[in-house]
C-alpha cells in the first residue's frame, strides 16, 4: 500500500481538560492534513465548483486520556469531528482555540474556533481564509453542532460553520477583550502583514478590514495580549518588539 502522508497542524485542550467530573475532562483535539479519503463517513465541508480539484482533507479529531491511567491516551477514544476538503496542501488548519474568557456557566462555553488558511486568489468562502465556529461535542448522531447565533446561518452561499471570512493567509488569532466577540487576527492580506480586528459583519473578500491595528511588510512572528496588573494604563496600546541580529 502507498504510504499515507499525514501532517499535524494544530492542537488544543478542552477548557475542562483538568477538571475532574466535568464534561471534557482529559479531552483534547488535533488537526491534521491527509490525502482526501473518499471512504470516510465523517461529515465533510467543501465548496462545489466544477473547476475545483479537492485533493486533501483537513481533519479535526477528538481524543481522551485513559480514565484509569491518565498518563496515556486511550486510542479507542479517537473520534473524527469534522473533515474539510481543500484543493491545496497549504490550506491547513493553523490554529484551534476555545475562548479564554467564556466560563462553564456562560452561553457559548465549549465552542471551538478553527482557523483555516486561505488564498488571496480564492473567492469561494470556505477557501478565502476563515475562522469556523462549532460545538465539537457529539450530539446524537451528529459529530458536532453549529451555534444558533453563527453569523451566516441565513446566507445560503456561505457555510453555516463560518464565523469570519476573507482573511486570506491566517497566521494567528486571539480574543481582543473579554467584553466582546471581536477577534484580533495576524494575517497576510494582499501581500501585507496585518493585525486586524475581525468583525463578523464584514466580508474581507469584498472590502479590506476596516479596523487595521498594525501593518507590516514582513511577517508578524507572534502576538500576545497583556493581562497583567498594569492593564488599565495600557488599554488600546500596541507594543512592537523586533529582533536585531
Amino acid at each position: 500500500a502507498a504510504q499515507t502522508s499525514i501532517k499535524l497542524t494544530a492542537f488544543v485542550l478542552h477548557p475542562n481538560f483538568a477538571l475532574r467530573e466535568q464534561p471534557g475532562y482529559g479531552t483534547f483535539y488535533t488537526a491534521h492534513l491527509e490525502p482526501l479519503d473518499n471512504q470516510s463517513k465523517t461529515k465533510r465541508l467543501q465548496e462545489s465548483n466544477d473547476e475545483l480539484t479537492l485533493e486533501y482533507d483537513s481533519v479535526i479529531t477528538e481524543w481522551q486520556f485513559n480514565s484509569v491511567n491518565y498518563q496515556t491516551v486511550d486510542l479507542q477514544s479517537r473520534r473524527e469531528v469534522l473533515r474539510i476538503a481543500v484543493p491545496e496542501d497549504n490550506m491547513t488548519i493553523k490554529q484551534m482555540s476555545f475562548s479564554p474568557y467564556t466560563k462553564s456557566w456562560n452561553d457559548g462555553f465549549g465552542l471551538l474556533y478553527i482557523a483555516l488558511n486561505g488564498n488571496k486568489n480564492r473567492q469561494e468562502p470556505l477557501y478565502s481564509g476563515v475562522i469556523l465556529r462549532i460545538n465539537p461535542a457529539k450530539f446524537g448522531l451528529r459529530s458536532f453542532t453549529i451555534p444558533n447565533n453563527n453569523p451566516y446561518l441565513k446566507n445560503h452561499d456561505i457555510r453555516d460553520e463560518i464565523y469570519l471570512l476573507g482573511a486570506q493567509n491566517i497566521n494567528q488569532f486571539m480574543w481582543a477583550d473579554k467584553s466582546s466577540n471581536n477577534l484580533l487576527l495576524s494575517h497576510q492580506y494582499k501581500n501585507k502583514h496585518l493585525l486586524s480586528l475581525g468583525n463578523t459583519k464584514e466580508d474581507w473578500r469584498i472590502k479590506p478590514p476596516s479596523r487595521i491595528v498594525y501593518q507590516s511588510d514582513t511577517l508578524i512572528q507572534d502576538a500576545l495580549l497583556y493581562r497583567g496588573r498594569y492593564l488599565p494604563h495600557l488599554r488600546n496600546k500596541l507594543l512592537l518588539l523586533s529582533l536585531i541580529h
